[in-house]
Protein backbone atom coordinates (compact mmCIF):
# COMPACT_ATOMS: atom_id res chain seq x y z
CA UNK A 1 0.00 0.00 0.00
CA UNK A 2 0.48 3.81 -0.37
CA UNK A 3 -0.76 7.16 0.55
CA UNK A 4 -0.70 9.96 -1.83
CA UNK A 5 2.31 11.53 -0.06
CA UNK A 6 4.58 8.48 -0.87
CA UNK A 7 3.09 8.79 -4.30
CA UNK A 8 3.83 12.25 -4.86
CA UNK A 9 7.32 12.22 -2.83
CA UNK A 10 7.88 8.68 -4.85
CA UNK A 11 7.66 11.00 -8.22
CA UNK A 12 9.51 14.15 -6.87
CA UNK A 13 6.66 16.53 -6.28
CA UNK A 14 7.08 19.17 -4.39
CA UNK A 15 3.23 19.56 -2.32
CA UNK A 16 1.69 21.55 -0.06
CA UNK A 17 -0.74 20.70 3.29
CA UNK A 18 -1.41 23.87 4.69
CA UNK A 19 -0.84 27.50 3.19
CA UNK A 20 -2.47 29.68 0.48
CA UNK A 21 -5.48 27.86 -1.97
CA UNK A 22 -4.96 24.73 0.77
CA UNK A 23 -8.09 23.53 1.78
CA UNK A 24 -8.31 21.08 5.33
CA UNK A 25 -8.11 17.40 4.50
CA UNK A 26 -6.44 18.04 0.80
CA UNK A 27 -2.60 18.18 -0.24
CA UNK A 28 -2.13 20.59 -2.98
CA UNK A 29 0.59 20.30 -6.60
CA UNK A 30 1.19 22.62 -9.12
CA UNK A 31 -1.88 21.31 -11.88
CA UNK A 32 -0.21 19.22 -14.40
CA UNK A 33 -3.39 19.77 -16.50
CA UNK A 34 -3.20 23.77 -17.03
CA UNK A 35 -0.45 26.90 -16.63
CA UNK A 36 -1.00 27.01 -12.59
CA UNK A 37 2.35 28.93 -11.58
CA UNK A 38 1.29 27.79 -8.01
CA UNK A 39 -0.12 25.16 -6.02
CA UNK A 40 -3.76 25.34 -7.20
CA UNK A 41 -4.79 21.35 -7.99
CA UNK A 42 -5.82 19.94 -4.85
CA UNK A 43 -6.52 15.90 -3.93
CA UNK A 44 -8.33 15.06 -1.13
CA UNK A 45 -6.38 12.73 1.13
CA UNK A 46 -9.21 10.99 1.97
CA UNK A 47 -11.67 10.27 -1.33
CA UNK A 48 -8.55 11.12 -3.68
CA UNK A 49 -11.08 13.57 -5.67
CA UNK A 50 -9.06 15.92 -7.83
CA UNK A 51 -9.68 19.41 -8.46
CA UNK A 52 -7.67 22.45 -9.67
CA UNK A 53 -9.18 26.26 -8.71
CA UNK A 54 -7.86 27.38 -12.49
CA UNK A 55 -9.06 24.39 -14.79
CA UNK A 56 -11.10 22.84 -12.75
CA UNK A 57 -12.19 19.11 -11.86
CA UNK A 58 -10.43 15.83 -13.05
CA UNK A 59 -10.03 12.06 -12.57
CA UNK A 60 -8.27 10.82 -10.70
CA UNK A 61 -6.52 7.78 -13.05
CA UNK A 62 -5.60 10.76 -15.65
CA UNK A 63 -3.53 12.89 -13.05
CA UNK A 64 -2.06 9.73 -11.73
CA UNK A 65 -1.20 8.95 -15.70
CA UNK A 66 0.04 12.38 -15.93
CA UNK A 67 2.23 12.54 -13.48
CA UNK A 68 3.84 9.22 -13.62
CA UNK A 69 3.49 9.03 -17.30
CA UNK A 70 1.94 5.24 -17.11
CA UNK A 71 -0.69 3.62 -19.24
CA UNK A 72 -4.00 3.36 -18.02
CA UNK A 73 -3.77 -0.03 -16.30
CA UNK A 74 -0.93 0.54 -14.66
CA UNK A 75 -2.61 4.08 -13.42
CA UNK A 76 -5.37 1.84 -12.22
CA UNK A 77 -3.33 -0.15 -10.40
CA UNK A 78 -1.74 2.54 -8.64
CA UNK A 79 -5.12 3.64 -7.88
CA UNK A 80 -5.89 0.80 -5.94
CA UNK A 81 -2.57 0.87 -3.98
CA UNK A 82 -3.66 4.55 -3.13
CA UNK A 83 -7.67 4.26 -2.29
CA UNK A 84 -6.36 1.58 0.38
CA UNK A 85 -3.35 3.44 1.50
CA UNK A 86 -4.75 7.03 1.63
CA UNK A 87 -7.01 5.99 4.54
CA UNK A 88 -5.37 5.85 7.95
CA UNK A 89 -1.83 5.15 7.12
CA UNK A 90 -0.68 9.58 8.36
CA UNK A 91 -0.07 9.80 12.13
CA UNK A 92 -3.85 10.43 13.41
CA UNK A 93 -2.60 10.97 16.87
CA UNK A 94 -0.14 10.41 19.35
CA UNK A 95 -2.21 10.40 23.04
CA UNK A 96 -0.86 10.02 26.12
CA UNK A 97 -4.45 9.93 28.03
CA UNK A 98 -7.89 11.06 27.29
CA UNK A 99 -7.85 14.37 28.25
CA UNK A 100 -7.42 16.60 25.52
CA UNK A 101 -4.85 18.60 27.48
CA UNK A 102 -2.47 16.12 27.30
CA UNK A 103 -2.63 15.19 23.42
CA UNK A 104 0.43 16.23 21.38
CA UNK A 105 -0.87 16.22 17.73
CA UNK A 106 1.86 15.09 14.87
CA UNK A 107 -0.56 14.43 12.13
CA UNK A 108 -0.16 17.98 10.65
CA UNK A 109 3.79 17.55 10.57
CA UNK A 110 4.69 14.16 10.20
CA UNK A 111 4.50 11.08 7.71
CA UNK A 112 5.62 7.53 8.33
CA UNK A 113 6.79 7.24 4.89
CA UNK A 114 10.42 8.11 4.78
CA UNK A 115 11.81 9.98 1.57
CA UNK A 116 14.53 9.01 0.19
CA UNK A 117 16.58 12.00 0.70
CA UNK A 118 15.99 11.21 4.58
CA UNK A 119 16.93 7.25 4.34
CA UNK A 120 20.23 8.29 2.27
CA UNK A 121 20.74 10.59 5.32
CA UNK A 122 20.67 7.61 7.69
CA UNK A 123 22.56 5.87 6.22
CA UNK A 124 25.39 7.95 5.38
CA UNK A 125 25.46 8.13 9.42
CA UNK A 126 26.44 4.97 9.33
CA UNK A 127 22.81 3.05 9.93
CA UNK A 128 22.43 0.21 7.61
CA UNK A 129 19.27 -0.81 8.12
CA UNK A 130 17.47 2.21 8.36
CA UNK A 131 13.95 0.77 8.14
CA UNK A 132 14.88 -1.14 11.53
CA UNK A 133 15.72 1.83 13.12
CA UNK A 134 12.93 4.02 12.32
CA UNK A 135 10.60 1.20 13.29
CA UNK A 136 12.70 0.69 16.81
CA UNK A 137 12.81 4.82 17.42
CA UNK A 138 9.33 5.11 15.69
CA UNK A 139 10.76 8.18 14.11
CA UNK A 140 8.74 10.22 11.50
CA UNK A 141 9.57 12.64 8.60
CA UNK A 142 9.06 15.86 6.76
CA UNK A 143 9.59 16.28 3.23
CA UNK A 144 8.94 19.90 1.11
CA UNK A 145 6.55 21.88 3.71
CA UNK A 146 6.12 23.38 6.74
CA UNK A 147 8.72 24.64 9.79
CA UNK A 148 10.43 21.15 10.13
CA UNK A 149 11.06 20.68 6.45
CA UNK A 150 13.54 18.18 5.32
CA UNK A 151 13.51 16.90 9.41
CA UNK A 152 13.64 13.71 11.13
CA UNK A 153 10.81 14.17 13.40
CA UNK A 154 11.78 12.23 16.80
CA UNK A 155 9.60 11.03 19.10
CA UNK A 156 9.98 11.37 23.00
CA UNK A 157 8.39 9.04 25.57
CA UNK A 158 8.55 8.47 28.91
CA UNK A 159 6.90 5.28 30.03
CA UNK A 160 5.61 5.15 26.52
CA UNK A 161 3.57 8.05 26.35
CA UNK A 162 4.26 10.57 23.99
CA UNK A 163 5.30 13.82 25.74
CA UNK A 164 7.66 15.58 23.72
CA UNK A 165 9.58 15.70 20.54
CA UNK A 166 12.70 16.91 18.24
CA UNK A 167 13.90 17.30 15.08
CA UNK A 168 16.68 16.68 12.99
CA UNK A 169 18.10 18.59 9.55
CA UNK A 170 19.10 15.86 7.05
CA UNK A 171 20.67 18.44 4.86
CA UNK A 172 23.38 19.42 7.61
CA UNK A 173 22.47 23.13 5.34
CA UNK A 174 19.73 24.15 8.20
CA UNK A 175 20.77 25.63 11.06
CA UNK A 176 20.17 24.73 13.96
CA UNK A 177 21.23 21.38 13.06
CA UNK A 178 18.46 19.77 15.77
CA UNK A 179 15.29 21.83 16.24
CA UNK A 180 12.99 21.74 19.13
CA UNK A 181 9.75 22.39 19.54
CA UNK A 182 7.66 25.56 20.92
CA UNK A 183 6.12 24.64 24.63
CA UNK A 184 2.84 25.39 22.91
CA UNK A 185 3.29 22.36 20.97
CA UNK A 186 4.28 19.71 23.33
CA UNK A 187 4.16 18.59 26.93
CA UNK A 188 6.97 18.59 28.36
CA UNK A 189 10.29 20.52 27.11
CA UNK A 190 12.76 18.24 25.26
CA UNK A 191 15.47 19.68 27.34
CA UNK A 192 13.30 18.91 30.44
CA UNK A 193 13.56 14.79 29.50
CA UNK A 194 16.34 12.28 28.84
CA UNK A 195 16.01 11.23 25.14
CA UNK A 196 15.40 6.88 24.85
CA UNK A 197 14.64 6.86 28.68
CA UNK A 198 12.21 3.93 28.52
CA UNK A 199 15.21 1.76 27.03
CA UNK A 200 16.89 2.11 30.95
CA UNK A 201 16.37 -0.89 32.76
CA UNK A 202 15.38 -0.23 36.58
CA UNK A 203 18.61 -0.55 38.89
CA UNK A 204 20.68 -1.37 35.57
CA UNK A 205 23.33 0.92 34.00
CA UNK A 206 23.22 3.99 31.81
CA UNK A 207 25.06 5.74 29.53
CA UNK A 208 24.45 9.77 29.23
CA UNK A 209 24.89 11.24 25.44
CA UNK A 210 24.61 14.32 23.78
CA UNK A 211 22.39 14.21 20.85
CA UNK A 212 20.14 11.52 19.81
CA UNK A 213 22.23 9.72 16.91
CA UNK A 214 24.70 9.55 19.34
CA UNK A 215 21.90 6.96 21.18
CA UNK A 216 20.70 5.65 18.46
CA UNK A 217 24.53 4.19 17.66
CA UNK A 218 24.99 2.87 20.82
CA UNK A 219 21.36 1.47 21.69
CA UNK A 220 19.36 0.62 24.68
CA UNK A 221 20.31 1.78 28.35
CA UNK A 222 21.34 4.69 26.52
CA UNK A 223 20.03 8.87 26.77
CA UNK A 224 20.63 11.74 24.74
CA UNK A 225 20.70 15.27 27.20
CA UNK A 226 19.88 17.12 24.12
CA UNK A 227 23.06 18.68 24.42
CA UNK A 228 25.52 19.05 27.04
CA UNK A 229 23.26 21.83 29.17
CA UNK A 230 21.55 19.14 31.32
CA UNK A 231 18.93 20.21 33.63
CA UNK A 232 17.83 19.55 36.74
CA UNK A 233 14.08 17.49 35.60
CA UNK A 234 16.38 15.24 33.65
CA UNK A 235 18.82 14.65 36.80
CA UNK A 236 15.68 14.18 38.54
CA UNK A 237 14.35 11.67 35.68
CA UNK A 238 17.40 9.31 35.79
CA UNK A 239 17.61 9.50 39.63
CA UNK A 240 14.44 7.60 39.26
CA UNK A 241 15.53 4.85 37.61
CA UNK A 242 18.41 3.55 40.72
CA UNK A 243 20.97 3.75 37.95
CA UNK A 244 23.78 1.30 38.58
CA UNK A 245 26.54 2.48 36.75
CA UNK A 246 26.51 5.29 34.67
CA UNK A 247 29.05 6.31 32.04
CA UNK A 248 28.86 9.91 30.35
CA UNK A 249 30.45 10.15 27.13
CA UNK A 250 30.00 13.70 25.56
CA UNK A 251 32.03 15.18 22.53
CA UNK A 252 36.16 15.55 23.14
CA UNK A 253 35.71 19.52 22.98
CA UNK A 254 36.87 21.42 26.46
CA UNK A 255 33.80 22.82 26.94
CA UNK A 256 31.71 19.44 26.53
CA UNK A 257 34.37 17.99 28.44
CA UNK A 258 33.57 20.19 31.20
CA UNK A 259 29.93 19.83 31.29
CA UNK A 260 30.36 15.88 31.42
CA UNK A 261 32.83 16.06 35.01
CA UNK A 262 29.82 18.88 36.17
CA UNK A 263 27.21 16.19 35.51
CA UNK A 264 29.47 13.60 37.32
CA UNK A 265 29.46 15.64 40.03
CA UNK A 266 25.82 16.11 40.33
CA UNK A 267 24.92 12.52 39.56
CA UNK A 268 27.84 10.98 41.52
CA UNK A 269 25.62 10.92 44.87
CA UNK A 270 22.88 9.05 43.46
CA UNK A 271 24.41 6.33 41.24
CA UNK A 272 26.55 3.60 42.94
CA UNK A 273 29.27 4.41 40.29
CA UNK A 274 30.18 6.62 37.85
CA UNK A 275 32.61 7.50 34.96
CA UNK A 276 33.16 10.13 32.41
CA UNK A 277 34.73 8.55 29.01
CA UNK A 278 36.53 10.04 26.59
CA UNK A 279 36.91 8.70 22.81
CA UNK A 280 40.01 8.07 21.19
CA UNK A 281 40.14 8.47 17.27
CA UNK A 282 36.25 10.02 17.14
CA UNK A 283 35.01 13.22 18.59
CA UNK A 284 31.54 11.14 19.55
CA UNK A 285 29.47 8.39 19.69
CA UNK A 286 27.41 9.43 16.89
CA UNK A 287 31.21 9.12 14.54
CA UNK A 288 31.28 4.90 15.50
CA UNK A 289 29.80 2.01 13.38
CA UNK A 290 27.36 0.25 14.70
CA UNK A 291 30.75 -2.59 15.26
CA UNK A 292 32.66 -0.07 17.19
CA UNK A 293 29.49 0.76 19.67
CA UNK A 294 28.80 -2.49 20.26
CA UNK A 295 32.60 -3.25 21.02
CA UNK A 296 32.63 0.28 23.28
CA UNK A 297 29.50 -1.26 25.30
CA UNK A 298 31.24 -4.39 25.83
CA UNK A 299 34.63 -2.78 26.69
CA UNK A 300 33.14 -0.58 29.03
CA UNK A 301 31.02 -3.79 30.74
CA UNK A 302 28.04 -2.10 30.10
CA UNK A 303 24.91 -4.07 31.87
Amino acid sequence: MMDIFEFLEDNNLEYWTEGENVTKGWVNIKCPFCDDHKNHLGININTLNVNCWICGSHSTLKLIQKISRCRWGEAKKTLKLLTRGSKGKRIKREVVNKDPKNIIELSDIASRHFPNLHINYLIERGFNNPRQLIKKYRLLSCYTTGKYKYRIIIPIYIDNSLVSFTTRDVTDQQTPKYLHPKLDEVLISPKKVPYNYDSITYGGDCIAVEGPIDAWKLGDGVVSLQGTAFTTEQVVYLNKKNINHMFVIFDNEKKAQRKAKELCGIMAPLVRKIENVKLKGVNDPGDLNISEAMSLKRELGFK
